[in-house]
């Protein structure tokens, strides 16, 4: 899914930009740890922040590189714009030539297969060549033609690759996979787990729209997260967020600009285009790389398709294609979250997740 996010974190008096860093000891007597946040740049062509609580600047500072390091791995593995990296390699293969791959990869590419069947076809990757076919009609300002279209739907499928020990092999040289929709969420969940191992009390990371929590700012409390409105400023739902993900999948950063409206930049693999279901979708879930998927299936699915979403994975927050006002009471509580009322209506400006933790006048 790819996202539409930022994350502002409010109340430490930091102005974070591009490759900023910023500091606040948390309580005065004695101090109870530090609240770092890093922006790096250039991560998976999108916008990446991440936020640390630690007992120590110098624990901070490690936890902090950890995850910036882990994430950029799983890029330099699993971009489809980068040369050398296994799904540049998968996609340039030959038919019947077997390519050696990371078990990171290999292990997103399993956990593709198995979502692909959960979700009825919804969530697939192998639609590469429909994915390329797109982003070319967007350059050119072109819509592609309806054959051109079909063509590059045939050209690829699950039929088409034998996930092997450590190897990939293709029955098909056209065929090609895209892990843009669950790329990024492994990508946050592999900056978790780094953060983790490195001793911090809580800490939060998100890339482009997808993002996971653990622990807390500082003592008991819950990050707290809201989704923006893509219509107008604000938020459309507030909720707090503990050691859960949230993906938001929408039209409104990226997209394709071929016609008078909007295109979404999620593909229905059935049809070939761009999906109408939803401008904006969030679903919350126990890891951001099943969450990252889901979001995507979502989007494709209609409402009465939903239930394909395995229990642990809930529906937030849906924006319809057309406009429409919610009820001024909460619209849904899923497990400990209370969703807070939104309104939604149809026009066009930047949306994602705003970060909203109220820190006490100690800071």
């Amino acid at each position: 899914m790819d996202r539409r996010t930022f994350c502002q974190l409010t109340g430490l008096g930091l102005a974070a930009g591009i490759t900023s860093v910023a500091w606040k000891n948390i309580g005065s007597h004695p101090p109870r740890g530090f609240t770092r946040i890093r922006e790096p740049e250039g991560i998976m062509g999108t916008r990446c922040r991440l936020v640390i609580a630690a007992a120590s600047v110098d624990q901070a500072e490690k936890a902090l590189s950890s995850a910036e390091a882990a994430i950029r791995k799983v890029e330099i593995q699993m971009s489809s714009y980068l040369h050398d990296s296994d799904v540049g390699r998968i996609n340039r293969a030959k038919a019947g030539t077997p390519i050696p791959i990371s078990a990171d990869t290999l292990s997103v590419l399993r956990k593709a297969r198995l979502l692909w069947q959960e979700s009825g076809g919804a969530f697939d990757i192998t639609i590469g060549p429909l994915v390329q076919l797109w982003r070319l009609a967007d350059r050119n300002g072109e819509m592609p033609e309806k054959s051109a279209i079909a063509q590059a739907r045939d050209a690829s499928s699950w039929r088409d690759f034998d996930l092997l020990d450590s190897e990939v092999v293709k029955s098909r040289d056209s065929a090609c996979v895209d892990l843009g929709g669950i790329a990024k969420g492994f990508g946050v969940d592999q900056g978790i787990a780094a953060m983790q191992r490195s001793g911090a009390t809580g800490g939060l990371v998100e890339i482009g729209g997808d993002l996971r929590s653990f622990g807390s700012p500082f003592d008991n409390t819950d990050w707290r997260v809201a989704i923006r409105d893509p219509n107008q400023p604000g938020p459309a739902v507030t909720l707090p967020l503990r050691d859960l993900a949230l993906c938001t999948s929408g039209d409104y950063e990226r997209g394709y600009s071929l016609s008078q409206k909007p295109l979404h930049h999620i593909l229905n693999p059935e049809t070939g285009y761009p999906v109408e279901n939803a401008r904006s979708l969030s679903v919350e879930g126990p890891d951001a790389t099943g969450t990252d998927a889901w979001a995507t299936a979502a989007s494709v699915l209609s409402s009465k398709h939903e239930e394909r979403l395995p229990s642990d994975y809930h529906i937030l927050h849906r924006l319809p294609e057309v406009s429409a006002q919610a009820p001024s009471s909460p619209i849904a509580s899923t497990g400990q979250l209370s969703i807070a009322s939104c309104i939604c209506s149809v026009s066009s400006s930047p949306s994602g997740c705003l970060l909203t933790k109220e820190y006490p006048s100690s800071c």
